[in-house]
């Protein structure tokens, strides 16, 4: 007889009632955590406060939880996101969300108006907290719910600075999101919000008309909230919520439209102000000195709460760039100066220099291609599985089309066939000044978008494939780690280096083909970079 153990289920926070089971559900100590920060712990001395300027004037007040506090938060918000179905047009708080995908939604609109809710946080109290997490919507007991708000929030309502404070504003906003979204249906506009930045967008002034009330004419900016409709007011006033006058503009295209501080014109961009004082600061530091430009940089430029060293608040601003820019060419020209100026090997990695360091190999031997990439010296890692497994010395082509078309000999100097890795060295002549690609990798994890670089059924005159995909499972094969990614990775592009998004090396690709078949499966695993960092840095310096 085999003997069969049932696991439960595990619980959510419907299934249960207490403050108890609460404390259970978060793997806390009822006693010594959970009760003692709700029930003895002075409300007072729950939070640290200061102020940090805004950028429209005057001060935001941030209340940081003390780090028991903290530590409930933190232990809450994956199970609130566990009965959290997020509406599509929530872009704040929200995991794969961010003020890149809000204003990629609303490219190439005629209008885009912008609107902002009054005082956000603090109009989010106790009794709206712990209310809708009683609605049919969420059904959590009432125990439960009051002590989520007890949590949560401070001084009656949710603070600026706490762990919990995004999704449950998003669980609270969820009955105006659902009425905003229907007003954008039935007119035919988009809609999405971030925070409490709310953005719609159409190219047809009519649809704009009937659902705001605002009459477009030939006004290029519209300011204020006066000609928005009444009705178009009850929306937010019915849900708890105003609208800042200040805040709203219509843009139409003729001047720069920005959704939550990127341009949406024609495409997502920074503005040409950000952009011009990121080059400006790279300038002066060029050609008066890192010292001469911080001194600058510390009397006339720096805001308040920025950092103080010219450098963190350089990369930090380049980094956005790259974000935003997808790591294009005018990134890479930013990055490769600031790379010079500081030596800094964490400046996300320029797409250009590291295609230029991915090669077409060839094994005439064993019928055989995939891809391979340089490390510098003259050696290159690959796929271990492109070679048979068979004495004598294992050789192969290699050419960079159409940066080095010319082949050039190489030979297997070391494999690991478990691993599925192989280094080869080129032979022969060899210009040692050839772009590589460094194996200073970073580890990644499923859920993360990486870039996988090859040559898939190369041909003369095909060039390089580089795939954007997302990490999605991981397995072992033979004890060695394998992760499975959401697109075909095809055969020829085995061996070929992996990238995360900011352009360092996380593995490479798992499979290769024949030369001339006709028909090969596709492969949808990668091969880790980091469990076997060690044995290439042996590899590369024998």
């Amino acid at each position: 007889m085999v003997d069969i153990t049932l696991v439960p289920p595990r619980q959510s926070l419907r299934d249960i009632t207490t403050t108890r089971e609460l404390a259970a559900l978060m793997g806390v100590s009822y006693s010594r955590e959970f009760a003692y920060i709700l029930y003895r712990f002075p409300p007072t001395g729950r939070y640290r406060s200061f102020n940090i300027a805004k950028k429209s004037g005057g001060d935001r007040q941030i209340n940081a939880p003390i780090r028991l506090l903290k530590k409930l938060q933190r232990r809450l918000v994956p199970l609130l996101a566990e009965i959290y179905d997020a509406p599509p047009c929530v872009r704040g708080f929200q995991g794969g969300q961010s003020i890149l995908t809000n204003a990629s939604d609303h490219v190439g609109q005629r209008y885009v108006l912008n609107l902002d809710l009054n005082d956000f946080f603090p109009s989010i109290h106790f009794k709206r907290v712990s209310g809708i997490l009683q609605t049919r919507r969420y059904s959590l007991s009432r125990d439960v719910a009051v002590a989520i708000a007890q949590i949560a929030c401070h001084g009656g309502q949710l603070p600026i600075g706490a762990p919990t404070s995004g999704i449950l504003a998003n669980m609270v906003c969820g009955p105006l999101d659902s009425s905003l979204l229907r007003l954008a249906k039935a007119h035919k506009l988009r809609y999405t919000r971030y925070a409490d930045d709310i953005t719609f967008s159409t190219s047809n002034s009519r649809h704009l008309n009937e659902a705001t009330g605002i009459h477009v004419g030939d006004r290029f900016v519209i300011r204020g909230t006066e000609e928005l409709s009444d009705s178009f007011h009850a929306l937010f006033t019915q849900n708890g919520f105003s609208l800042n006058p200040n805040k709203a503009v219509l843009m139409s295209r003729r001047v720069r439209q920005s959704v939550t501080g990127l341009t949406v014109n024609r495409k997502t961009n920074v503005s040409k102000e950000f952009y011009r004082n990121l080059k400006s600061s790279i300038n002066a530091i060029e050609n008066y000195g890192y010292e001469a430009a911080q001194s600058v940089y510390i009397d006339r430029f720096r805001k308040p709460n920025e950092s103080l060293q010219l450098r963190e608040n350089l990369l930090g601003r380049l980094a956005f760039l790259g974000h935003v820019l997808n790591y294009s060419e005018r990134y890479n020209k930013l990055a490769r100066r600031t790379a010079r100026l500081f030596e800094e090997r964490s400046i996300p990695r320029p797409r250009d220099d590291r295609e230029k360091a991915i090669y077409v190999l060839t094994n005439e031997q064993d019928l055989m291609m995939g891809t391979a990439f340089h490390t510098g010296g003259g050696k290159f890692l690959t796929a271990a599985h492109i070679f048979a497994d068979r004495p004598g010395v294992l050789r192969c082509e290699l050419a960079c089309p159409p940066h080095y078309p010319e082949q050039i000999t190489a030979v297997v100097s070391h494999i690991d066939r478990e691993r599925d890795i192989a280094l080869v060295r080129a032979t022969g002549t060899f210009d040692l000044s050839r772009h590589s690609i460094p194996t200073d990798g970073k580890s990644v994890r499923i859920g993360d978008d990486v870039f996988a670089c090859g040559f898939p059924q190369y041909e003369d005159g095909n060039s390089i494939s580089t795939i954007s995909t997302r990490i999605t499972a991981e397995r072992y094969i033979s004890g060695n780690q394998r992760l499975e990614v959401d697109r075909p990775l095809s055969h020829g592009s085995s061996g070929g280096p992996v990238f995360s998004r900011d352009g360092f090396l996380v593995g490479q690709i798992n499979t290769g083909p024949r030369i001339g078949e006709d028909y090969s499966p596709m492969s949808y695993t990668i091969t880790p970079f980091r469990p076997h960092a060690d044995l290439v840095a042996t590899w590369l310096a024998a």
